[in-house]
């Protein structure tokens, strides 16, 4: 099979990849995190299948991007912790383990106002929408296709 470069636009930076067949692709686990992250908004119902402080599920956002100094304060560990588990007794709380800055304690308070409206179905799943298509559902196949979704086709050996 030809080989064939393709040329991808992420952060701010051009990545080339060198694709050999149809289903071998190089990226990095940060662009594949950065893609989930950006394409998928989590409803919760139980709050066992999402993550508390990483996954789009509070006002369509991850606390990383809402609230980027307490999540700074938020111990590494802790940052794996499901929305059911956080929620319980207060939980995600001790999690908080940085130095408390104004703009923490600020943005801690904001935080406990957001929580307080919220409720668990324990009978409803959580459900993982995608962004960029009308019917929402997610697939494996839907992610690597949208991988693709504004490359561009490189040829260096043509422009010599």
């Amino acid at each position: 099979m030809k080989n064939s470069n393709i040329a991808y636009f992420f952060g701010g930076q051009i990545i080339y990849t060198c694709l050999t067949s149809t289903y071998s692709i190089v990226l990095s686990l940060y662009m594949q995190n950065g893609f989930f992250a950006m394409a998928v908004i989590s409803e919760v119902g139980n709050g066992k299948n999402t993550i508390f402080w990483t996954d789009r599920w509070l006002l369509g956002q991850s606390f990383e991007q809402s609230l980027p100094h307490l999540f700074r304060a938020v111990a590494v560990r802790a940052r794996k912790k499901t929305v059911h588990a956080a929620l319980t007794d207060g939980s995600w709380i001790s999690d908080i383990k940085g130095a408390l800055t104004l703009q923490v304690l600020v943005e801690y308070l904001q935080l406990w106002e957001l929580l307080s409206s919220i409720q668990l179905q324990p009978e409803v799943e959580d459900k993982h929408i995608r962004q960029f298509s009308a019917s929402g559902q997610y697939t494996t196949k839907y992610a690597y296709e949208a991988l693709f979704i504004g490359s561009i086709e490189c040829k260096p050996w043509e422009r010599i």
